[in-house]
């Protein structure tokens, strides 16, 4: 579902260009999930923004679903980010003029997928279904967190990007918003690449990938 070949991504700076990603390569199968680990600022956040299409590549491939993403204009890569893939970012990204309920529904509606008894069984597992009606800026934190995670469910995506998904969520409810995440990718087909400091909560994904120095390897003993 997503492959990554030797990938590299520098950025500029006032003293000159910082090399983010080196030669970095993995791939990921439909329905199999795998955990990023990392350090603050390893390019963990900036291999999510290519794997989603949000970004180009230095140099190397990268393909999702067999998509080449380099030979894809920026209507192309809007347009599979609006079908295949979606993402949970630490931002929320919420639609402050939209209620709790338009916001879910909002990616899935995008991509003509909408599906209203999905969002209700999203809504209740994630504790929301109360809370449809209210908009972004009536909620804390952890709530909206909970509704980024159920707008990206929505679609069923076939590639699930999240970065650190639970971490403004208390134990309980992250650990059924991981669970639902889980069963997506199980159930559907969805392939999930999820950023994450518990190592914990790496032991719950199918593979670990460790993300040092801008070069994947595997996570030590």
């Amino acid at each position: 579902m997503l492959k990554m070949a030797k990938v590299t991504k520098s950025y500029h700076s006032p003293s000159g260009p910082v090399q983010v990603l080196d030669q970095v390569s993995l791939h990921l199968r439909s329905g199999q999930s795998l955990a990023l680990t990392g350090e603050s600022g390893s390019g963990k956040s900036t291999l999510l923004h290519l794997a989603g299409a949000l970004d180009e590549a230095d140099s190397g491939e990268i393909s999702i679903d067999g998509i080449a993403l380099q030979h894809l204009d920026e209507d192309g890569r809007a347009a599979l980010r609006r079908d295949q893939v979606a993402l949970v970012f630490q931002q929320f990204n919420l639609i402050p003029s939209l209620t709790v309920g338009q916001n879910i529904a909002l990616h899935a509606r995008l991509a003509g997928r909408l599906d209203r008894d999905w969002l209700a069984e999203l809504s209740s597992r994630l504790g929301l279904a109360d809370l449809t009606g209210r908009f972004p800026e009536q909620l804390s934190g952890g709530q909206q967190q909970r509704v980024a995670i159920a707008r990206a469910l929505a679609l069923r995506p076939k590639l699930l990007l999240a970065d650190e998904p639970t971490g403004n969520l208390d134990e309980k409810t992250g650990a059924s918003a991981l669970e639902l995440m889980l069963e997506l990718s199980r159930d559907s087909g969805s392939a999930l690449l999820l950023v994450t400091h518990s190592q914990d909560i790496a032991g719950r994904l199918d593979r670990r990938l460790h993300l040092r120095e801008g070069k994947l390897s595997d996570p030590a003993p």
